[in-house]
């Protein structure tokens, strides 16, 4: 199993990279909001491990029980595989990992504050709901950062807002025959624990789970876009100031 997270915090120390130190000395931004950020990314790294972890201890499980029954088993048939505490606690890390991507997110705008001449809001969300009021007419550097963020926003960004308030206001974990954790199945030899294809979706009734979407999967590709979004602004504000 992976560490504790409070080892995990404490062998990190927030590191600040050669860029970032620049930055705070230069006082383009605070130590604060990059070790907040970085907080933020280590502890979805941290849920995304042990995510990782449940399912191979799962998927070991499910193949030495086919193992044990192969005669009886056709791959082309979905078997439902619910029930199990480590799909329980797949989807417990998951809801971990957009919490922690959706404070992410919000944690970016005080590092590009000073980029602009007013204030910005506290979400994202907000942010992307208001950025024709940031957007410069003309090309510009700070065009060029919006676009970037409206982009990440787009490809995971508001689908971890969303799969977030899914979880926390219309969907359960378990506990229920309405709940995330009845969407397991295993076909071909291979787990599927999936997510909705529609997590705008404001009820149980209305989700639908035809694409298949790996809770694994996304997690990964999720976090991977994080990082990147966060290596793109540290860039960005290091190029801009030519330091």
């Amino acid at each position: 199993m992976s560490k504790p997270l409070s080892r995990v915090v404490e062998s990190a120390h927030w590191l600040l990279t050669d860029r970032e130190m620049t930055l705070v000395l230069s006082s383009i931004i605070r130590e604060e909001d990059v070790t907040r950020a970085k907080y933020y990314i280590q502890a979805a790294e941290y849920h995304k491990e042990l995510l990782m972890d449940y399912y191979k201890q799962f998927e070991l499980k499910q193949k030495m029980l086919e193992n044990r029954i192969q005669k009886a088993i056709i791959p082309e048939i979905p078997i439902l595989c619910i029930g199990d505490e480590h799909i329980i606690y797949m989807y417990f890390e998951f809801n971990s990992i957009v919490y922690s991507l959706r404070s992410f997110l919000d944690a970016l705008l005080p590092l590009i504050q000073p980029i602009f001449k007013t204030n910005l809001p506290s979400s994202m969300n907000e942010f992307m709901k208001k950025t024709e009021k940031y957007l410069p007419k003309k090309e510009s550097e700070i065009a060029i950062l919006i676009k970037r963020l409206q982009r990440d926003w787009e490809l995971y960004g508001n689908n971890i807002k969303l799969y977030r308030d899914l979880i926390t206001h219309y969907c359960h974990i378990t506990g229920s025959e309405k709940s995330l954790a009845q969407h397991c199945i295993r076909m071909e030899g291979k787990t599927y624990i999936m997510l909705p294809d529609n997590p705008e979706a404001n009820s149980y009734k209305k989700m639908r789970f035809k694409k298949k979407i790996q809770v694994v999967d996304f997690a990964k590709e999720s976090l991977l876009l994080a990082k990147s979004e966060y290596q793109f602004i540290i860039d960005y504000l290091y190029n801009k100031y030519h330091i």
